[in-house]
């Protein structure tokens, strides 16, 4: 960051990507916060998860958290098929998830917009059903 520079100055807060938080050094004020911020983001892990169905999700992990101990996985779905989880855009609730150590699986299930007409269309009189299974099968491999 210049210096003289705000984080508003830098940053669209309604267009705001992880990727983007990684290169912003917020450690340059010296505050203790901006040390701590950067520590979990910078070190943020993300794996993709992926059935053979074409569903998948985005598998988040803080950067500081033991890797030989289990810790608090949350799944986080959308709204149903006219929706899609994005992955990399900055949500003020996933930050704050992250933030308090937990781990993150983003699901994009069967049907989900964005995938194409024959996705949507494999809900049509299985919504609860394949979307459901999907959620449960990458919880699953997730956790392998």
């Amino acid at each position: 960051m210049a210096e003289g520079q705000s984080l508003d100055e830098l940053i669209d807060g309604n267009n705001l990507d992880v990727k983007l938080l990684e290169e912003l050094d917020l450690t340059a004020s010296g505050d203790e916060f901006g040390q701590w911020y950067s520590d979990k983001v910078k070190g943020l892990r993300t794996d993709m998860v992926t059935l053979e169905n074409g569903a998948e999700a985005m598998f988040y992990r803080p950067g500081d958290l033991d890797e030989t101990k289990k810790h608090p996985m949350l799944l986080i779905i959308h709204g149903g098929p006219f929706s899609a989880s994005p992955y990399h855009m900055f949500l003020a609730g996933r930050q704050t998830l992250l933030l308090q150590g937990f781990c993150l699986l983003i699901v994009n299930f069967r049907g989900s917009i964005g995938y194409g007409e024959d996705s949507l269309n494999s809900l049509l009189g299985t919504i609860g059903v394949n979307d459901a299974q999907d959620c449960g099968n990458l919880t699953k491999k997730a956790l392998v």
